[in-house]
């Protein structure tokens, strides 16, 4: 005979589909709990069990689940009585039964919150793959994760730190969540796997410096002294206040290449690190000088250009062209496929980013790294830009 805490596990079982129910807008009470089990032989045993499962029944408490019976329903349940079935009839006897009679409003509730802020459809995905974790998530977590998501599903590129995003609540709760965070923006957008964690959500590492090399050395002064220095590391914010004139700045993808880079008197070499290039916001030297963006030869390379031509729409591409991948060709390997549109780009560049396109290596795009391009390849088509 089947047991009081069998019958419960059984309805424990049903929560999955349950909170599916609540999403689809589809029915789900009564349902019926399998009781075809059959009796152990043990004569008092079995009438011990029918004793417990009528004490805890609906018909005696008035909640919970409802014994059907071979007597019409009769709840004065003998050792002669055989249970026909075992039904939860409502929704509140189901959420009694699990001890979750909180829940089940508050899940709910954040359906509608979440369908009032994001597409439908879109959410519904989301909500449908992630139920378990949101029906245990209570009224606070979810108003601060759906405050946080609005921002970073209408903000793709921020590019701001954690700490600047206008929401009420503590930014640590970001970083708390922010594997549960890119789960969902995934929903929305392709999430660029190769950029880091921050990247990926359109926004700026909060450890995150940008790495500056000039042709004349920097003046850097203390309260005692000063001093020159080649090579500065600053916080994007401090940027705006870099004072000098530039008459070309190179932004560099790859670290190793910004300490290598040739430069001359004013001349300026900026790191970011990929997409963190998209910090570089109403920078006015860059404004003032003419700048060129040299990256990896792959489709993120491209990427990387055409957005932050969406900011400085005169930045120039170097060495990314048919000429240097003619030179390299022999130095293609597989690459990794841009998951956006690549759309502010220039003839000669249209005509290399197809080109890896088309040169697949593994069925993948193919790249050329740009630790590859010789110094003395970078140094020639220098001289032209002179």
């Amino acid at each position: 005979m089947i047991s009081y805490q069998e019958i419960i596990q059984k309805i424990k079982n049903k929560e999955n589909q349950y909170l599916t129910s609540i999403i689809e807008g589809k029915d789900f009470f009564p349902f019926s709990i399998p009781c075809d089990k059959k009796e152990s032989g043990d004569y008092l045993s079995d009438a011990a069990l029918y004793k417990e499962l009528g004490k805890k029944s609906k018909n005696m408490i008035g909640k919970g689940y409802r014994i059907i019976t071979n007597r019409d329903e009769n709840p004065n349940i003998k050792t002669s009585t055989k249970i026909k079935q075992i039904i939860i009839e409502s929704e509140d006897d189901f959420l009694y039964l699990i001890r979750k009679e909180h829940e089940g409003s508050e899940f709910k509730n954040t359906i509608q919150k979440f369908r009032s802020h994001f597409d439908s459809e879109t959410v519904d995905r989301y909500l449908l793959k992630n139920k378990k974790s949101l029906f245990k998530s209570d009224s606070s977590f979810v108003d601060n994760f759906i405050e946080l998501s609005v921002f970073l599903v209408s903000n793709p590129s921020s590019m701001m730190y954690p700490r600047e995003i206008p929401v009420r609540c503590d930014t640590k709760f970001l970083e708390k969540n922010l594997t549960a965070f890119k789960t969902f923006i995934s929903y929305f957008r392709d999430i660029d796997k190769s950029a880091d964690k921050w990247q990926q959500l359109g926004l700026v590492n909060p450890e995150y410096t940008v790495s500056l090399r000039s042709g004349d050395s920097f003046i850097v002064k203390t309260s005692q002294s000063s001093f020159k220095c080649p090579i500065l590391s600053v916080e994007p914010s401090s940027l705006g206040a870099l004072e000098g004139q530039f008459d070309k700045v190179f932004i560099l993808e790859n670290k190793t290449t910004f300490y290598t880079f040739p430069l001359k008197e004013k001349e300026l070499a900026i790191y970011c690190g990929g997409f963190g290039i998209l910090i570089l916001k109403n920078i006015s030297f860059l404004r003032s000088s003419q700048v060129y963006y040299f990256g990896d030869i792959d489709e993120h390379g491209f990427a990387i250009l055409s957005k932050f031509r969406e900011l400085y729409n005169d930045v120039r591409s170097f060495c990314m062209d048919m000429e240097t991948i003619k030179e390299y060709e022999s130095n293609l390997i597989e690459g990794e496929s841009y998951p956006g549109e690549i759309q502010m780009l220039v003839e000669g560049e249209i005509e290399a980013l197809n080109y890896i396109r088309d040169h697949r290596i593994n069925g993948c795009s193919s790249r050329i790294e740009q630790e590859k391009i010789s110094q003395s390849f970078i140094e020639k088509r220098l001289q032209r830009l002179n």
